[in-house]
């Protein structure tokens, strides 16, 4: 099985290629919000390094969110487009799913934190591998208020701003581990293929992005995906 993973989650495009029998590889680029013409290019040397043909794809994954409303919604389409044309399976990876992804387990309970414009912030609150929780999942807050959630917290997760590091340092704990990362295309492909692997997809016509506002969140946001 081969997956192509997209990620326009941010002010980049990234795009991953995994499968059982190759070696993964990303091609990323940052881009503003100029993304269309970006993505292909992208795509079509991460394919050739990768030495596939597109018949030699069986499923797309693609980051539904929460980040950049106009990144994540071409990202989205672009991903569709592809699926349709190639007749082959898509699933939506939400970008906490990707955050959390090869985590040890030694680091849970783990906070995964989406920045988005300016001081406001999207979480998701995971007690143990592939189980959030927590009734304030998804709901947008400020760093201050999301500090107040973060007790007993072992691991926080996500593009985290240095002075935003300290910050959490003094005020969860010391010891509290934080993980600067970022969710790319072959996270969000390897993400993508196991999900496939287990019979799990979306409808290509209703996967939509995740928002942060709590009901859509709550609507849209089983880890396992929707068949």
């Amino acid at each position: 099985m081969n997956i192509i993973g997209v990620d326009t989650s941010a002010a980049y495009c990234s795009v991953g290629v995994a499968g059982e029998t190759i070696n993964p590889l990303e091609r990323h680029e940052p881009v503003g919000n100029e993304f269309n013409e970006t993505l292909f290019e992208l795509l079509n040397d991460a394919l050739t390094q990768a030495g596939l043909e597109k018949h030699s794809i069986n499923g797309i994954a693609v980051n539904i969110g929460p980040g950049s409303f106009t990144g994540i919604r071409v990202g989205l389409s672009a991903a569709k487009g592809l699926a349709y044309s190639m007749g082959v399976p898509i699933t939506g990876v939400p970008a906490y799913e990707a955050l959390a992804y090869k985590v040890d387990p030694k680091d849970f309970p783990l906070c995964c934190i989406i920045p988005l414009k300016g001081e406001k912030i999207s979480h998701l609150i995971y007690k143990s591998p592939d189980v959030p929780g927590g009734s304030e999942a998804g709901k947008t807050d400020t760093w201050d208020d999301l500090i107040q959630k973060l007790q007993g917290i072992k691991c926080i997760c996500g593009d985290i701003p240095d002075e935003k590091v300290h910050l959490l340092k003094i005020n969860v704990s010391p010891d509290v581990s934080v993980i600067k990362r970022k969710p790319s295309g072959i996270v969000i492909a390897e993400v993508g293929m196991q999900k496939l692997q287990r019979g799990v997809f979306d409808d290509l016509v209703s996967l939509s992005p995740i928002y942060v506002h709590a009901a859509a969140f709550r609507k849209q946001m089983p880890l396992k995906g929707r068949k």
